[in-house]
């Protein structure tokens, strides 16, 4: 009886650890407020918003890559990254699998990566490009 005891106790603080960890996990960030040309930390699914004359820019981290390559060998790309989504108004731009903005001559926001830990945060910088 006694083991009964011990075998629910354990079970219960199991449990608690379980939810502990979901409820910690899909919480949501509260989104930060940023401005162009300025530092900002983001952690995963945080968003940064800022404005531009009549631009809305919005950016959150998606997710990270932290898959180094072995050393001495010759990668096609170095396994780390950070994936983010961009919104400039309505047009939305994701990263690619290597953690690159696809190219697109609309585009008049750049964004630089300052730095990151690839696990849990990226330093951010959204700039204007400049006009060639």
């Amino acid at each position: 009886m006694k083991n009964k005891g011990i075998l629910i106790t354990v079970a219960l603080v199991v449990l608690a650890v379980i939810i502990g960890v979901v409820i910690y996990n899909v919480t949501i960030l509260k989104p930060i407020t940023a401005n162009l040309n300025e530092e900002f930390t983001l952690n995963k699914n945080q968003i940064a918003i800022m404005a531009n004359g009549e631009d809305k820019i919005a950016l959150m981290v998606t997710g990270f890559a932290n898959s180094p390559a072995p050393e001495g060998s010759a990668p096609i790309w170095s396994g780390l990254a950070v994936y983010y989504k961009l919104q400039v108004n309505d047009d939305v731009y994701e990263t690619t699998a290597i953690g690159a903005l696809p190219v697109d001559e609309n585009l008049k926001y750049a964004v630089e990566v300052i730095d990151t830990d690839y696990t849990k945060y990226a330093k951010f910088k959204i700039i204007l490009k400049e006009v060639e």
